[in-house]
This record gives structure tokens, C-alpha cells and sequence, in this order.
């Protein structure tokens, strides 16, 4: 039997079946029926599928220009025939011509367009090829439409718009269309603006949450608490949202983040509308009530007040972040020597941002003196460290400015501080370089930060009184007296009510409660005291027992703490450590020998990571680590929500404005979560 499709290009015939040449399959065929061998093409090599399209187009079209040559050659006795001859159609029964076989229906067209409309013998084009119309894109097979290839395509495209912040009309611009087409080598069936935010979206993001959820409700089994972070936001349609992030270590030390919900809700944003959320939050998580709820909030009054009266969170903190902000900003504006300085520099960068032209030139002098900032920036009351930020440009580009004064522009001479100024400029700069890399060091993600807050107020206080004894008249020096005593007035009275501060300073195996004060702090001896209250607590839970258990007598150890950190923290400690005979239930005992092995041990060195170290002695310490999964994984800082709330605003621009809200909650849902899912598997078909 004669093969004349070019099917058969594809295929070879072995032992009597037809094997794929691609993949080497056997494919079962009936009679001279080609449709199986077609069909395994489109499922499983589109791609050989679009190429025997192709070749059967051309083999079309070269047959019938072959066959509209020859009658255009034979002329007008060419058209005419005997009856009864090959070349007459055959009447049928009601004397019309017997149509012609569908596999020629392409030959009548494409002829059409070879010998022109006149030729009488030549049939109208036909109308079963759709051509596309103007803003409308081409159709595309329903196989290829449900081809794994281009469902991961599709998978793709969703991830990329949602990721980079793109709107959803990019996937409707006839460039992109085309790109993607170019790559994929025409492979790509586009999916639509409307169906990519009703359908593509809502998917991904179902998808995503059940993943979140099953890891959190996995991981949750071995941990005795939860810390949370939670803000409030109004976007620029005036949207207000609440975000609430959750913070945990798993049993193996590896801090996990992420954002449970981002919901909007109406009315006033008062403590009883936002404790309501706040709960409905926690209780979408369906993880029981038995887990302990610690939350850091920024310091707004309504807040702290629905943390308060909330009957989900345990614990409420507030953000240090926050708190530097309030102490830094307090302190220079209550410094009457710094006050004109301010001015000046706040006069200087807002000329410069409102005036193109000094701008221009002030970043020609930058050039031409190999400065690597060409820009002031101006600060900004609600952004955290911005004067500091202000004065660092300042200073960085005063060359420059100078050079400016040298050309006679007088609006720059009036504002630009002198050299005396520039000097108590500079020292104010050290300043407020310290406090911005307190703010740097508990704000990460990345790692543990409640644990820093003790040690960086500590150094933190120490430069504060080294510069305000020794330049006492200098406006820095003003300056570091008024912060020191802003930060005993706030971290103080914190250090004492928020006790999470020192049970996380006790658990950093790099310092192990050395730098507790006993009239900052409540001292060393309390602190392991309530620590060891709480492993009792813990130990009753896992064996609970109605018998007392009997009084053994115990000797409390003396601890070796000089070689925990540096002399420079020596003489801070302030710890008393007599040895002293105390009696203890077997319990106690048991909780009592945990804590005090571990503060026996040598510190570890400052720059060793503390969750490796965690991790490593769970067997040796298992229910101190419980604590220190615990205390460690609480965030110092709201940063967590506030950055959240960050990409949100990129993501209602000016153009975006038409987003609905679920839309903004879902996209920005899927940022935050898809950066920790590194192993999800998105090439699904999104229905």
C-alpha cells in the first residue's frame, strides 16, 4: 500500500506497527486511517504538528498552481471537453456538478488567487478559513490551548505579572503577544486580561494559600507559641486595609515568615473594628486555641488599645522601630541649638527640589569633582531616619555647593551652613548614624532580632554618654543628652514591663543575660527565675500529675560571665550570683538543672548563629529550646507590615486605580507568599 500523506514523514513503519519517530511509540492505526497518527502529533509534539501543517499547505498550493498553470497554457480548448471524459464532472441526480472532495477545497482558493477571478471555471473562495479581525487576537486550536507547554506558559505569565508588579492589560499588548509567540515558535495561545483576574489569579492564589496553610498547620504542631506582626494602611482610592504576618521557627531553627491575611474592612478604624479583624485573621489559620499569641504593633493608640482588649493575642509589644523614631525626632526637635542648623539644611534641600536649573548644575559641579551623589534629598517627617539621610547628602555634596556659592548664586550662600556649622554637622551625623544602624539591625527579616534590643541599647547608651560628657556646649552634644534621656524614659520602663526583651537577651547563647541590669532590667536573678517558671509550666503540660512531687534539696551555681563579651560590657552587668541552698520539687529540679547547664557553658562566639546553635543541642536542652523557639521568633519590629504595605502602594498606582479590592488583596498575597514557596509548583491549569 502506496503512503502518500505526509504524515507518514513522521513516522516508520517496524514489525508492522507505526513508530513514532520523536519518542518511539507505536501507534495503532485502521485501515489507511491516519487520524490516530495525527492526534499523537497534536498531544505530544505540537510542534511536529505545526510543521505538518505546514507541509501539507505547501504541498496544497503547489498543486494547485500547477493545475491553474496548465489551464491557463491549454487556453480556451483546455476548458472544454467531450461529454463523458475524464475531465467533465459527473452530474448528479438533479443535474448540479458532484462536489468535490473536501481535500481539494484549499486547492479552489488558493488557484483563485493564482489565475485571477475571471477564470470562469474557478469557484468563489470559500468562506471556512477565519481570518483575524482588528482588535481581535487569532484563534488557536483547543489542543494547543491545553497543552502542557502552554499551560506552563500561561502558569508563567501569571507569576511574572504578579511578582513584578505589572498590570494586567500587559498581557493583551500585541508586542507581548508576539514576544512570547517569537519564543515559544508560535507555540503560545494567549490568555486574555479578564480571564487572567477572574480565572488565572483567583487560582493561583487558592493555590498558594492551601500551600501556606498545610505548612503552617505542619509546623505548628511542635511550637507552643506564635508572634505576629499587624498594621493598619488606606491605599489612594482610600481603601483601608488591615495586614497581619505571622513569625515562627520550625523544629528545626529555620525562621519562617508569612502574610496570613491582607483584608479591607469599613467603618472607623477604631480598636473594636480592628481587634474584630485582627481575630478573624488568627482564627482563618484553623489552629486551635492552645498556641500562645505574641503581636508588635506600631504605637498608634487604637492599636495598642484593640491588642489589649483582644482575646486572641496574649502578648501585645510595640514596635522599637517605631520608638527610635519618636526618640530621635523628640530630641531634635527640642534642641534649640540644632534648630537653626535644621532650618538651614531644610531650606537648602527644598531649593534645590524645587528648582530644576539648581539642580542641573549642582549635579554638573558633583560630576566634575568625581562626587558619587549628584542629588539632595529632603526629608521626611513619617520616614524613618530621613534627617539623618538629609544631612548625609548635604555633607557628601558640600563641595559642590561650594562651588555653587563661588558662581554667585546667593539663594545657596544664604542656606549653606558654614565651616563651624559644618563641624557640629558632622558630629550630629555620627549620632544619628548609630541609632540608624539600631533601626537597620532589628527591622531584618531574615533573621532573629528580638534578642539585639538589649545589646544595641546598651552601646547605644554608652556613645550617648561619651558624647555628651565630652562636648557638653556642642549642639551634638545637647543632642546626645536629650536622646539618653529620651531612651531611659521610654527602653527603661519598656526593659521592665516588656519582659520578652530579657527572656530573648538570656536565650542568645552569645550572651546569656550578661548585660542585665537590676535597675533597668529587673536584674539576672529575677529574669532566670521566671524562666525557670516557665519551663515548670511546660514540663507540667507535657507530664501532667496530680501527685506532688517530692522536695529534694538543690545548690543554685555560681556562673562564670566574664568571658561573655568584651570589657566593654563588663561593668554593666550588675548581677549578684551567691550560691545558695534552696529547695526544689522534682520538677523544678528537672528545669532548674536545664537552665542553669546551659548558663554553665562558655558563651559562643559573637559572630556564631545562634539558631545553628539552637538547633544543634535539642536533645540536650529540649525544653529550653521550646522557650527559645519561642522568644526568638518574635520580630523586634513592624517591619514586616510596614514593607508589605510598601509594595501594595506600588501596586495601586495612579494607573492602576480600577483595581478592585479582592484583586489588590490576592496580588499582594501572592508577592509576599510566593518568595517563600520556593519549591510550589505553579504549571497547573489555573481553572
Amino acid at each position: 500500500m502506496v503512503k502518500t500523506s505526509k504524515v507518514w514523514n513522521f513516522y516508520k513503519v517496524i514489525d508492522g506497527n507505526n513508530v513514532c519517530n520523536e519518542c518511539g511509540i507505536p501507534i495503532r492505526t485502521t485501515g489507511r486511517s491516519t487520524s490516530g497518527l495525527r492526534s499523537h502529533l497534536a498531544h505530544k509534539h505540537p510542534l511536529l504538528r505545526l510543521e505538518l501543517d505546514r507541509q501539507e499547505n505547501e504541498n496544497v498550493v503547489a498543486v494547485s498552481k500547477d493545475s491553474s498553470i496548465s489551464s491557463v497554457e491549454g487556453g480556451e480548448h483546455s476548458r472544454v471537453t467531450q461529454p463523458g471524459s475524464s475531465g467533465d464532472p459527473q452530474p448528479g441526480p438533479s443535474g448540479s456538478q458532484r462536489p468535490k472532495p473536501h481535500h481539494l477545497k484549499r486547492v479552489y482558493d488558493a488557484s483563485a488567487d493564482l489565475i485571477g477571478s475571471d477564470n470562469e471555471t474557478t469557484p468563489p473562495p470559500r468562506k471556512s478559513f477565519k481570518t483575524s479581525t482588528p482588535g481581535r487576537r487569532p484563534t488557536k486550536p483547543e489542543w494547543l490551548a491545553k497543552h502542557p507547554d502552554n499551560v506552563r506558559i500561561v502558569s508563567q505569565v501569571t507569576k511574572m505579572i504578579v511578582m513584578a508588579d505589572l498590570p494586567f492589560m500587559l498581557v493583551d499588548h500585541p508586542e507581548f503577544i508576539e514576544l512570547l509567540k517569537l519564543t515559544t515558535n508560535g507555540q503560545y495561545n494567549p490568555v486574555g486580561r479578564k480571564s487572567l483576574s477572574s480565572s488565572k489569579v483567583p487560582g493561583l492564589h487558592h493555590l498558594v494559600e492551601q500551600k501556606c496553610k498545610s505548612i503552617i498547620q505542619k509546623d505548628v504542631l511542635k511550637l507552643d507559641s506564635l508572634a505576629f506582626t499587624t498594621d493598619t494602611w488606606t491605599s489612594r482610592d482610600n481603601d483601608p486595609f488591615q495586614s497581619l504576618t505571622l513569625h515562627y521557627l520550625d523544629k528545626r531553627f529555620v525562621l519562617k515568615k508569612f502574610l496570613v491575611k491582607l483584608d479591607s474592612f469599613t467603618g472607623k478604624h477604631t480598636a473594636e473594628t480592628i481587634g474584630k479583624k485582627l481575630e478573624n485573621q488568627i482564627l482563618s489559620l484553623e489552629l486551635g486555641s492552645k498556641l500562645n499569641h505574641i503581636c508588635v504593633s506600631d504605637g498608634a493608640a487604637n492599636v495598642r488599645k484593640a491588642l489589649t482588649d483582644s482575646n486572641t493575642i496574649d502578648v501585645g509589644m510595640w514596635c522599637v522601630d517605631h520608638q527610635i523614631h519618636l526618640i530621635v525626632t523628640q530630641a531634635l526637635d527640642s534642641v534649640a541649638s540644632w534648630i537653626p542648623l535644621s532650618i538651614k539644611l531644610t531650606d537648602l534641600t527644598t531649593y534645590f527640589n524645587k528648582s530644576a536649573k539648581a539642580t542641573h548644575q549642582l549635579r554638573k559641579f558633583a560630576i566634575e569633582k568625581g562626587l558619587t551623589r549628584t542629588k539632595l534629598i529632603k526629608k521626611c517627617p513619617t520616614r524613618w531616619n530621613s534627617e539623618k539621610h538629609q544631612i548625609e547628602s548635604v555633607l557628601e555634596l558640600f563641595p559642590a555647593l561650594e562651588q555653587m556659592v563661588q558662581q554667585a548664586d546667593t539663594r545657596v550662600e544664604g542656606s549653606l551652613p558654614t565651616l563651624a556649622e559644618k563641624t557640629d554637622i558632622e558630629e550630629v551625623m555620627v549620632l544619628l548614624s548609630a541609632w540608624e544602624k539600631f533601626s537597620i539591625a532589628v527591622s531584618q527579616e531574615k533573621s532573629p532580632t528580638l534578642h539585639l534590643v538589649i545589646p544595641t541599647l546598651t552601646n547605644l547608651r554608652h556613645q550617648m554618654d561619651r558624647t555628651a560628657a565630652g562636648n557638653p556646649l556642642t549642639p551634638a552634644g545637647e543632642i546626645a543628652e536629650t536622646l539618653l534621656h529620651e531612651l531611659d524614659s521610654r527602653f527603661n520602663k519598656c526593659g521592665t514591663l516588656v519582659a520578652e526583651y530579657c527572656y530573648a537577651h538570656m536565650l542568645d547563647p552569645r550572651f546569656k543575660g550578661c548585660l542585665l541590669h537590676p535597675r533597668v532590667h529587673g536584674g539576672f536573678d529575677m529574669r532566670r527565675t521566671e524562666l525557670i517558671d516557665e519551663l515548670i509550666a511546660l514540663i507540667r503540660t507535657d507530664n501532667p500529675s496530680n501527685d506532688p512531687s517530692p522536695e529534694v534539696t538543690f545548690v543554685v551555681p555560681e556562673y562564670d560571665l566574664n568571658d561573655i563579651v568584651s570589657q566593654f560590657f563588663d561593668d554593666i552587668r550588675g548581677t549578684s550570683q551567691d550560691a545558695a541552698q534552696t529547695k526544689r520539687t522534682a520538677r523544678e529540679l528537672e528545669a532548674t538543672r536545664e537552665i542553669d547547664l546551659y548558663l554553665k557553658e562558655t558563651c559562643i562566639p559573637r559572630d556564631s548563629d545562634i539558631l545553628a546553635y539552637w538547633n544543634i543541642q535539642r536533645d540536650k536542652f529540649p525544653y529550653l529550646c521550646r522557650l527559645a523557639r519561642k522568644y526568638l521568633a518574635i520580630p523586634a519590629s513592624s517591619s514586616s507590615s510596614e514593607r508589605i504595605f510598601s509594595g501594595a502602594g506600588r501596586i495601586v498606582t495612579v494607573k492602576r486605580t480600577s483595581l478592585s479590592v479582592g484583586s489588590v488583596e490576592m496580588l499582594v498575597y501572592l508577592r509576599e507568599n510566593l518568595k517563600n514557596l520556593k519549591d510550589i509548583n505553579i504549571n497547573v491549569d489555573l481553572k
